[in-house]
């Protein structure tokens, strides 16, 4: 596809990008993704930690309220396709909407992640996503 240099619109980073996967795990957690920034479509594997932050509001005794978790994670992974990628660290955050009378059941999340690439790190790309998470434990969020 031909793009012009100069033109903001045809330029590869001023272009849409998308993303969509799947996420396996616990405290550690496996992701394979599929996306296309900057143009270049990409498969990307990324093995994460879930690391507990903080809750809000704190723990309370009714079961029925729902709470809000965030959670850092940091991440090491590998992206084939197009572009500035190869192998990649990444950083994140997860705020996961969560009830624990809910347990086994979807709940809405919304996560930020930036990943940088190992060969080119100020050519990393951003995301935002927001999916379903489920909860396979009860009381998971009452210890913090």
């Amino acid at each position: 596809m031909w793009r012009c240099a100069k033109c903001p619109r045809t330029n590869g980073r001023a272009q849409p990008s998308a993303s969509f996967g799947t996420r396996l795990g616990g405290a550690i957690t496996l992701d394979l993704k599929y996306d296309n920034i900057q143009g270049n479509s990409g498969f990307s594997t990324q093995g994460t930690g879930v690391l507990p932050l903080f809750r809000i509001p704190g723990p309370r005794e009714d079961e029925n309220k729902k709470f809000i978790k965030l959670f850092a994670e940091p991440g090491l992974g590998y992206r084939a396709g197009g572009g500035p990628f190869g192998f990649y660290t990444s950083t994140g955050l997860l705020v996961l909407l969560l009830s624990d009378a809910r347990a086994g059941k979807p709940m809405p999340y919304v996560e930020f992640e930036r990943r940088f690439p190992l060969n080119a790190p100020l050519d990393g790309d951003n995301r935002v996503s927001v999916g379903v998470a489920i909860a396979i434990c009860r009381g998971c969020g009452v210890e913090n």
